[in-house]
Parts: C-alpha cells; sequence; structure tokens
C-alpha cells in the first residue's frame, strides 16, 4: 500500500520509478566501518556505502530526471538531507524533494555529532 502501490492511480507517485534501499546495517545509512563487537560478533556498517550505489544507480539509470523524492521512515529518514544533497549535486537539473518521516527523538547529548563521526567513518 501507500507510495509503494504503483498501481493505485490515486497513488501520486503512480508511474514512477522507484529505488529501494533496505535498512539491514545498524548506521541509519551513514556508515562505512566494520566492528567487531565480540570474537563471534563482526558488523558490518556500510549505509553510506549503500546509499551512495542508490545514487550512483539513480544517476546512471536516470540521467534525465526532472523530479527526484528522497524519501526514509524511521532510521531512513536521517539520511534523508545527506542523500538529497548528494542527488543533487550529480542531477543539478532536476526538482528535489526530501521528506523523512519518524525518525525519533534525540536527546540533547554534548558531543552527539563526534561520536556519530567516530562510530562511521567514511
Amino acid at each position: 500500500g501507500g507510495i509503494f502501490d504503483l498501481d493505485n492511480p490515486e497513488n501520486p507517485f503512480a508511474g514512477w520509478s522507484m529505488i529501494y534501499v533496505p535498512y539491514c546495517t545498524g548506521d541509519v545509512h551513514i556508515g562505512n566501518s566494520t566492528t567487531e563487537y565480540s570474537p563471534e560478533l563482526t558488523v558490518q556498517h556500510k549505509g553510506r556505502v549503500n546509499g551512495d550505489a542508490a545514487v550512483s544507480y539513480l544517476v546512471d539509470n536516470f540521467p534525465d530526471a526532472t523530479d527526484v523524492v528522497v524519501a526514509g521512515a524511521s532510521a531512513g529518514s536521517i539520511a534523508t538531507p545527506l542523500f538529497g544533497g548528494l542527488v543533487g549535486d550529480q542531477l543539478p537539473d532536476a526538482h528535489i524533494t526530501v521528506f523523512g518521516d519518524g525518525s525519533g527523538g534525540y536527546p540533547s547529548v554534548p558531543g552527539v555529532n563526534a561520536l556519530i563521526g567516530n562510530a562511521w567513518e567514511r
């Protein structure tokens, strides 16, 4: 249903092409690191790599796109401004809309930007 129901004539995105990036990396789509949490558990936090691949696919396959929507929900909403900007850099003549929904609330933690940067370096 919703925006994924491309056959629904009431869906404003019916007839649009769509690139879906699943969330499986635990890094809100901005990570590029490998972390060994224990000898038995190593996690590839490669959300940024996946997102960059989606942007490359978009640019390679839809170079003449005139309207692009970069959307995400929950963890996916956090990186939408980043990837919206990257799409805009690659497709400067396209109208870019960024829609992030439900990212949650984050407490005011001193140094939170440094914590994120150190955890998920590009």
